[in-house]
């Protein structure tokens, strides 16, 4: 299984996303009710990734690069040509 709490004490447990509140005027009712609301969003959000992830094991991301990957190489880590 993909173990996210796993991955959390390699990297050191950063933010899912990389949006959130604001606090530019933490003083502004705008901003407070707004910041609420995006809140409760991100928290949803992340519940329904990680309910998603949860399921998901090494393997089958293995397959997935194996089924993307041209030959036997891949080509975002592929050293650039030289010019001719």
């Amino acid at each position: 299984m993909f173990a996210r709490g796993f991955l959390c004490k390699v990297i050191g447990e950063p933010p899912l996303f990389a949006i959130g509140p604001s606090s530019d005027r933490p003083d502004c009712l705008v901003e407070q009710a707004v910041d609420a609301r995006l809140d409760d969003a991100l928290k949803e959000a992340e519940a329904l990734w990680l309910e998603r992830f949860r399921t998901v094991t090494l393997a089958e991301i293995a397959d997935d690069f194996d089924r993307r990957m041209p030959g036997d190489q891949c080509n975002s880590h592929a050293e650039p040509s030289a010019p001719a």
